[in-house]
């Protein structure tokens, strides 16, 4: 399974994502209580997953990442910058984790990752989540990166026959960076420390 890397965190890896990473993709987004978390209604099967991921193929701006462990070989979630506005300098951010490699840090560190690409390599100025109110592992993560709740539909998911309300939760380019170290910036460092030394 060919790995691309793209930005390299503790314990995870956020690499570009392919088709060959479908058939491990697939059994989330069917799992029914990941579905509910990202407001997807299954089944879905391999020829939907083709045609979702090619949302992401050029000319769109949006972008989407697998996650893997480090020196893993087999993916263990999704993160995607949607709805990129470049004059605005706004994108949504979306998950999906494999659901047994929950609870364990590796969710929170590929939003980490993921903002840091979104703010430092696109030069996005916001990113909005929509967060739903059952999930409230999320909104404690959003916190935690530096985001705030902005905004509020009160019946916005239906699931079950009960309506539950969606937070808008945004993180902006300079609170994300008071609370996170960039992974950009360092390669920046090295980048600069490499020239030096080849003076």
């Amino acid at each position: 399974m060919d790995k691309y890397i793209i930005l390299k965190g503790q314990k995870i890896d956020l690499c570009a994502t392919n088709p060959q990473f479908l058939n491990s993709i697939a059994p989330w987004v069917n799992d029914m209580e990941s579905a509910i978390f990202i407001g997807r209604t299954p089944p879905y099967n391999i020829v939907a997953e083709e045609m979702w991921l090619k949302r992401y193929d050029p000319p769109s701006q949006d972008k989407i990442f697998t996650i893997f462990e480090k020196d893993g070989d087999v993916p263990i979630g999704v993160t995607s910058l949607d709805s990129v506005n470049y004059i605005d300098r706004t994108a949504y951010l979306g998950a999906i984790l494999s659901p047994n490699k929950r609870n364990n840090s590796f969710g929170k560190e590929a939003l980490i990752l993921t903002m840091d690409f979104g703010f430092n390599a696109m030069n996005l100025h916001t990113i909005i989540g929509n967060m739903y109110e059952f999930n409230s592992r999320i909104l404690n993560i959003s916190n935690f990166l530096g985001g705030r709740e902005v905004g509020y539909i009160r019946e916005g998911r239906c699931v079950g026959g009960k309506y539950y309300p969606i937070h808008i939760c945004e993180t902006i380019d300079a609170e994300f960076r008071e609370k996170n170290i960039s992974t950009i910036d360092k390669i920046i460092k090295h980048i600069a420390d490499s020239n030096e030394q080849h003076k």
